[in-house]
């Protein structure tokens, strides 16, 4: 399904530019071209009169006006122009004008330009900055429908501020390539996007649909910024999600700014980032930090200090540490731990109701005697983690997993109960060799999940009322068998021992009978193929139940909101793809009359 929405946005996006590029060139044929020469004159109009260097409009005007010369003052005197402009020259001023542009309002090839005080209506971008420094971009409102407000391409040493830049479809308010070096404050900008950029500072600015940060931009200043409501938008950018996103990238410095009813903080496969005095607050997770497709250690080493909150509590992230009690005395607060590349931690008698818990390159450390309920996404996630123990945990109503293993071998799930989140135990890519007895796992959409995970040991657990006992990602794709590979695991300990106790057994089996009165069915409990509970157990396994300690200062949890697969995306942009076919046949009809 993943592809078909994919297919959608490419489709989408394909239809939109080539709408904006066709209504761009045959417009732009009915256009008068005036020129400003670099020695001074004016060719193409009589609407614009000159005064020396200032060249000031008298009327509405249609067309493209291009500038050639240097130092040359463009007074719009809030007249409209039709059309676009193009500017050649360096330390060109454009200002005081409304344009209305079927395709890229203005384009800045010169330098050292500024664009002050305009009101910009563009198809496709608002402003062009193409090989292009030093230029000041300052009180404008930009609306570019397709593309972004502003363009900077391989752009460097400009200042951005003051403006208001509305949310275009496909790009966003703000767009950087490969451009460095660039300043943008004080401004409403609707999305923004950097690839391969580096070195820009972004302070004190609304930026209500987030901002991106991706492939190689690095070393970026982040400061102060808001991003509010994007939860409350009714229109949003197909790229957006109201969050400031690393991807791929290094040395940033995300600092002192507040996402509210939005998304949170995301770092994926980027290193050696700072994140100081965040504030992130609402629904959903608000917090993560991740490598894709397979993660590397370095991925996970930022800096990231417990300045940083999620709904009121701290992030705590612990980078090589070694033999640390966690609990509420030692970590007040917590609203997320990550330990990263540690040893012989203990987490202990704390309440994680937030954001849950993240074991990375940790080994010999143990998650013991918590509550881990009511988060945003996973409860507790070990990646690349072996030899640790989860043990006499309450994990339960997280909207993830409640426990998910990837690259994780060898550890031990034991004496939990693991009830009500969508899926109890997520075993994915190679988390193999694991032990998982003694749990009480019930009442969520699946009961365990496994990804390529294979040779782990599963017995004497309770599966109880879950709607999918178990599930397995080769089940999914009958039309491409072996793809992912099927796992393959242990589901009981040997006779007698036995394995696990599954509620909805008798429906199965209703003419099962008992073996030798050991308290095991003697028919197994076939789960696939490969998978099968040779000693099912008659009665559950009696677990105790988990005490942990009253949450101090009044602490309580939050309930996660429900994820939800996107119908809402899809049919949008299936409508957004109708729309564009209707404009373009409106279009065609009007040009024949």
């Amino acid at each position: 399904m993943k592809r078909t929405i994919l297919t959608l946005v490419m489709a989408l996006i394909f239809s939109l530019l080539f709408y904006g590029t066709f209504v761009q060139l045959v417009e732009s044929q009915s256009f008068e071209t005036i020129v400003i020469r670099a020695d001074g004159s004016v060719e193409g109009t009589d609407k614009i009169q000159r005064d020396g260097n200032i060249y000031t409009f008298t009327s509405n005007i249609e067309g493209l006006i291009v500038i050639e010369g240097n130092n040359v003052v463009l007074d719009g005197a809030s007249f409209t122009l039709q059309g676009e402009i193009t500017i050649n020259g360096n330390n060109a001023e454009t200002k005081n004008l409304k344009i209305n542009a079927s395709g890229n309002a203005i384009e800045i090839y010169g330098s050292g330009c500024k664009i002050l005080n305009n009101e910009i209506q563009a198809e496709r971008k608002g402003i062009r900055i193409r090989d292009s420094d030093s230029n000041v971009i300052s009180g404008n409102k930009i609306n570019a429908k397709i593309e972004a407000g502003i363009a900077f391409e391989t752009s460097s040493s400009n200042t951005v501020t003051e403006n208001t830049i509305a949310p275009s479809l496909l790009m966003g308010g703000v767009d950087l390539y490969d451009s460095d070096s660039n300043t943008f404050s004080s401004n409403t900008i609707h999305f923004v996007s950097l690839y391969g950029s580096s070195y820009n500072i972004f302070d004190q600015n609304n930026l209500p649909q987030g901002i991106a940060i991706r492939s190689s931009s690095n070393y970026n200043q982040i400061t102060g910024n808001n991003i509010i409501d994007f939860n409350e938008l009714n229109e949003t950018n197909i790229m957006s999600s109201g969050s400031i996103t690393l991807f791929s990238c290094e040395g940033n410095v995300i600092s002192s700014n507040t996402i509210v009813n939005s998304g949170g903080i995301f770092l994926d496969t980027s290193s050696n980032n700072v994140l100081r005095n965040n504030v992130v607050s609402g629904t959903g997770i608000g917090f993560e930090v991740s490598g894709s497709p397979q993660p590397k250690l370095s991925s996970f080493i930022n800096d990231i200090d417990d300045s940083n909150t999620i709904n009121g509590k701290k992030i705590y992230y612990l980078i090589n540490k070694s033999d640390l009690s966690i609990n509420p005395s030692t970590y007040p607060n917590i609203g997320y731990l990550a330990l990263v590349n540690c040893t012989r931690m203990i987490a202990e008698n704390t309440h994680f109701n937030t954001q849950g818990i993240l074991l990375a390159w940790t080994t010999d450390s143990q998650i013991t005697n918590n509550d881990i309920s009511n988060n945003y996404g996973d409860g507790a996630i070990l990646n690349y983690a072996s030899n640790n123990k989860i043990t006499k945990n309450n994990i339960k109503a997280n909207s993830g997993a409640g426990i998910k293993l990837s690259y994780s071998n060898q550890n031990l799930v034991s004496g939990n109960y693991i009830t009500r989140n969508q899926m109890g135990i997520y075993l994915i890519l190679s988390a193999d060799n694991n032990t998982i007895t003694e749990n009480n796992i019930a009442d969520q959409d699946i009961g365990i999940s496994f990804h390529t995970s294979s040779s782990n040991l599963i017995y004497h657990n309770n599966f109880v009322n879950n709607t999918k006992q178990v599930d397995d990602a080769s089940w999914g794709h009958p039309q491409f068998p072996g793809v992912p590979l099927p796992s393959e695991n242990i589901w009981d300990n040997d006779y007698p021992i036995g394995g696990n106790y599954w509620s909805n057994y008798t429906n199965l089996y209703p003419e099962a009978k008992e073996l030798d009165s050991s308290g095991i069915w003697e028919t197994p409990y076939v789960i696939d193929e490969n998978n099968q509970d040779r000693y099912p157990l008659i009665n559950p396994i009696d677990i105790p139940p988990v005490e942990v300690p009253e949450a101090p200062d009044g602490e309580t949890s939050t309930t996660p909101s429900e994820d939800s697969f996107p119908t809402t995306l899809v049919l949008a942009l299936i409508a957004l793809v109708a729309i564009v076919g209707v404009s373009l046949l409106v279009y065609f009809k009007k040009r024949k009359r």
